[in-house]
């Protein structure tokens, strides 16, 4: 299957840059967002338990996990522009998947979406670190959020409207048809790789070289906490307004507020120029943890939403800066293999709250999933204080 994905051909157009970069994102997005709440939606109907979704998310996270550390591998051997390839053939195919139904169904999609995105989420960044300067960062990572949010904002809603009013088919036909014009769009923009890296080695070597350099293992474990916190709005959040009886599609359109606030990223941009990098993630963390504290405390669940959604703001500029202490601190030639560890985060945060979550949910009601998620924040927030001043 890999071998048949063609190279895209080389562009002698102008090099890509911040916009560019912002619209591959933002067709990513839509792939994502519009399957977003259906997914843990169609599997709390399948299952009839949060705690079974909670596991199933385990297990995927477990197999993400080792996928990550085989993509730097599989980028060595066949090329980024395959591996991506790879990723953009599964955000077609996974949609599909889910559109069967049935629990097989419902795994596998979920699969392909895990997978899906670390084959393009590696390979994006790569091709970042490429094509736009360290300097250039602070606007280019904001515009991109910004972009995305315009379909995140909507995505969730749709797609859960679409599934309720239609069916799985027609609903997952939407994001499938996205997911080919992401392919289309590499295979058109022919992006190459500009950085010789070296040989990607012992998966273990570089977990031992990436865990020696502090600053990455600081911005891996700042993304990690961001991670969990989007994991538990975009899951959580919708299952506790359907246990407060509200319909699903309530749940979809807090979701979608909550992410919809990315819109605001780029504040967040200049909020860094002004303040430093340092300061901002520190801010964020601290507003992230109090409003979802707060969501906790309450017994409204509207109140309780909105709470989650108004963290959406301060989630939206860690997302919009919290990445580039890593950008900024990778070396050149060992960007593969550290990305490919760096974007762990994800599989790691899923793992680790699926985990948390599968034992306060055998005990507790949601509110003590988001009280956990609060925990982390301020955790983060403490260990933020050592970035660099200077950043």
């Amino acid at each position: 299957m890999i071998a048949a994905i063609p190279t895209p051909a080389l562009n002698a157009s102008r090099p890509p840059g911040p916009w560019t970069f912002a619209g591959i994102y933002t067709l990513e997005s839509a792939v994502r967002a519009l399957t977003a709440t259906m997914i843990p939606l169609q599997a709390y109907l399948l299952l009839g338990e949060p705690r079974l979704v909670s596991l199933i998310y385990l297990a995927i996270s477990c197999a993400s996990l080792v996928g990550g550390f085989v993509i730097p591998i599989a980028i060595s051997r066949i090329g980024r522009g395959r591996v991506y390839g790879l990723g953009a053939s599964l955000l077609v195919v996974f949609p599909l998947l889910l559109a069967t139904g049935t629990l097989e169904g419902q795994i596998a999609g979920m699969a392909g979406r895990a997978l899906a995105s670390v084959c393009t989420v590696i390979t994006f960044q790569l091709y970042v670190m490429d094509y736009i300067a360290k300097r250039d960062l602070v606007r280019s990572e904001p515009l991109r959020f910004q972009m995305g949010s315009l379909i995140w904002a909507f995505g969730p809603t749709l797609g859960v409207f679409l599934y309720e009013r239609f069916g799985a088919l027609e609903a997952m036909a939407l994001p499938s048809f996205f997911g080919a014009m992401v392919l289309l769009n590499f295979l058109r923009l022919g992006l190459k790789e500009r950085t010789k890296a070296k040989p990607p080695g012992n998966p273990l070597a570089n977990i031992r070289r990436f865990a020696e350099q502090p600053r990455l293992t600081l911005a891996w474990t700042i993304a990690l906490a961001r991670a969990i916190w989007w994991g538990m709005c975009m899951v959580y959040l919708p299952l506790y307004l359907v246990r407060a009886g509200e319909p699903p599609i309530a749940g979809a359109i807090a979701s979608s507020l909550a992410v919809g606030l990315l819109f605001f990223t780029p504040v967040w941009g200049r909020i860094a120029v002004r303040f430093g990098i340092r300061r901002s993630v520190i801010a964020c963390f601290v507003l992230l943890g109090l409003s979802t504290l707060a969501a906790a405390a309450v017994e409204n669940p509207y109140l309780a939403a909105a709470l989650i959604v108004l963290g959406g703001l301060p989630a939206g500029g860690l997302d919009g800066v919290g990445g580039i202490p890593f950008l900024r601190a990778v070396h050149s030639y060992e960007r593969p293999q550290m990305a490919g560890i760096y974007r762990t985060y994800v599989e790691v945060g899923d793992l680790l709250s699926s985990a948390v979550y599968a034992v306060l949910l055998s005990f507790f009601d949601i509110p003590a999933v988001f009280v956990a998620a609060a925990l982390g924040c301020f955790g983060a927030a403490v260990l933020s204080r050592y970035l660099p001043r200077t950043m």
